[in-house]
């Protein structure tokens, strides 16, 4: 039986840019840019529910001024 190790966001990440790579050498036979594309395109939606699942927990773990956690928003400052 061999275990399946769940994949990481970055791993996701640096996948999704090798894919893309390939894919804008042009190189490729239709088939397997087709390939690449159903791949990428899973890994980029696997990429953006990690994004937000990790925005969520942000998002519940905040701490106010007065260094009690609270339920919040996050905002960037910057923006």
């Amino acid at each position: 039986m061999t275990s399946k190790k769940k994949q990481t966001f970055e791993e996701g990440l640096v996948k999704l840019e090798e894919i893309i790579g390939q894919l804008e050498g042009g190189d490729l036979p239709l088939d397997k840019a087709f390939e690449y594309y159903k791949e990428g395109m899973d890994l980029s939606l696997f990429c953006q529910k990690e994004l937000t699942r990790v925005e969520e927990e942000v998002s519940k773990i905040q701490k106010d001024q007065d260094g009690e956690f609270k339920i919040s928003n996050y905002e960037s400052e910057d923006l």
